[in-house]
């Protein structure tokens, strides 16, 4: 069997069978449905599928890492105590990839010594400061960077330092793989449903968000808020989404909030 094939039929294998939920990465139902792809094109003769692969473990660094963790276990990647480098330890009926290949492979395993890290907050960091185990150690730049072919989408954008914050409207873009929000600089990653009110957090400050789409009748806070609106997104937000081109002078308008007659603790 060729190594490429090996290699993806084993971590398609895993993905079936378990779910990381660790420090070594995560991997979703559509990675298990993207490297079950790949698999089965290259088995069918399609080398493209080897490639495609190797550049999604170029940019997203979580599958990467759930990859590296799958080999690593299953002794098919073999990490030196003393250098940290990775080499294959494919088995004797397997043929090799390619020296070049082979090394493409590895340098993009090896994401840990790759990439410079930094230290980022927990989102609950924000409740519990005092607490620094809530600090961990990750890499800046390990979520994907904007598509430069979209123009992204004018979305509702709220920081919730509490159960309401100040709010804005604004254009945000999204990583290849939409797993990551960008906007204003910041690097916005979803909460997967454990925020309360908020459902995306800053990765280096820790601060929660909620991001949705734009309503047309203005109602996009829980509680009433006016909400500030970018200049360079006021002309299309009054004219296409709210359907009132009268009112593209208006940098802000007063949201009455779905809970108007509640008031947040």
């Amino acid at each position: 069997m060729d190594a490429a094939l090996f290699i993806l039929s084993l971590i398609h294998d895993v993905f079936r069978q378990r779910t990381l939920f660790d420090d070594l990465g995560t991997p979703s139902w559509t990675d298990g449905q993207h490297i079950r792809a790949f698999a089965v094109r290259l088995k069918r003769g399609d080398a493209s599928a080897w490639t495609e692969f190797q550049q999604r473990l170029d940019s997203d660094r979580d599958l990467t890492l759930a990859v590296r963790a799958i080999l690593i276990d299953q002794f098919i990647v073999l990490e030196m105590p003393e250098s940290g480098n990775l080499s294959l330890n494919l088995p004797w009926n397997v043929k090799p990839l390619p020296i070049p290949s082979e090394k493409k492979f590895l340098f993009a395993l090896n994401v840990l010594d790759r990439d410079p890290v930094a230290v980022y907050a927990d989102p609950r960091v924000h409740f519990a400061p005092d607490f620094p185990h809530l600090y961990e150690t990750g890499d800046p730049n390990k979520f994907l960077p904007p598509s430069n072919i979209s123009r992204g989408e004018i979305m509702y954008i709220e920081m919730k330092p509490g159960l309401a914050g100040p709010a804005r409207i604004g254009r945000v873009t999204f990583s290849h793989t939409r797993k990551t929000i960008y906007y204003d600089g910041k690097k916005l990653q979803s909460l997967k449903g454990s925020g309360y009110k908020a459902n995306y957090y800053n990765v280096e400050s820790g601060m929660w968000y909620w991001i949705s789409k734009c309503r047309k009748d203005g109602n996009d806070a829980l509680y009433p808020a006016t909400v500030q609106i970018d200049d360079d997104v006021r002309d299309e937000y009054w004219t296409e989404i709210r359907m009132q081109p009268e009112n593209t002078h208006l940098s802000k308008f007063k949201s009455p909030g779905k809970h108007s007659k509640r008031r947040p603790c």
